[in-house]
């Protein structure tokens, strides 16, 4: 984030003999929450991730108040007084908002895109399809398995869609919501090839970049006995 912003190159910084830094660039990982913390340094200053971690909790009450908005929609008052209460006082998401990681922002974009979701079946307004665009584009941003809410999502716009939209209206819907949502990833894969020469639309899995070796053996292995991330620190 830091070398995004201060030198226009998403990439790491590699020291060398001498005390020579140079910023390589990579495409290990996906520009969406490098790009928040690029937002908040150049807005709080840089390395201050006190200022990250209480916008995250403001997203992480935002998602709250989310999704109580959309169990009200579908059961009513008290549902989302239930939902609203198993939501803030959740201990795991609540655990999340104090490290500088993408599962606020990940969790954010689910509730939004639920909310969006609900919204553009009521009538699907232009403002309500690019929110449901903007939570499927940006939670893929944050991490590849966040393409897994445009995933459930298409399907279920065309399937719920077309008894309050009609089938044709519910499609075209879920197609536009497609078409916009792929855009960020358009311009990450030219900006790949053009500077690695690969076709890569996402972060590869073996978070490697093109040209390191990849120890595809030693990743295989470590998956027959690891339980978590704790295991490597304890071998």
């Amino acid at each position: 984030a830091r070398n995004w912003l201060n030198h226009g190159v998403y990439g790491r910084s590699i020291s060398h003999p001498g005390g020579v830094v140079t910023i390589a660039p990579t495409l290990v990982r996906l520009p969406g929450y490098p790009a928040f913390l690029a937002l908040c340094f150049a807005i709080f200053g840089q390395q201050n991730y006190s200022a990250v971690l209480y916008l995250q909790v403001v997203m992480d009450l935002a998602t709250c108040l989310l999704l109580a908005a959309f169990v009200r929609k579908l059961c009513g008052h008290w549902a989302a007084m239930a939902a609203l209460w198993l939501a803030a006082l959740c201990p795991f998401t609540a655990n999340y908002v104090a490290m500088p990681l993408t599962e606020t922002p990940s969790i954010f974009c689910v509730a939004l895109g639920l909310y969006a979701f609900a919204e553009v079946l009521d009538s699907p307004r232009w403002n309500a399809i690019l929110t449901l665009a903007l939570a499927w584009s940006y939670a893929a941003l944050l991490r590849p398995d966040g393409a897994l809410l445009a995933v459930a999502f298409f399907p279920a716009l065309i399937l719920y869609g077309r008894k309050s939209l009609g089938f044709q209206r519910s499609l075209r819907t879920a197609v536009t919501c497609g078409l916009i949502s792929i855009l960020p990833f358009v311009a990450w894969t030219l900006r790949n090839w053009q500077t690695f020469h690969v076709f890569q639309p996402l972060a590869p899995r073996s978070a490697t970049d093109p040209g390191e070796p990849k120890a595809a053996g030693f990743q295989r292995w470590t998956k027959t006995w690891i339980a978590d991330f704790a295991s490597t620190y304890e071998v």
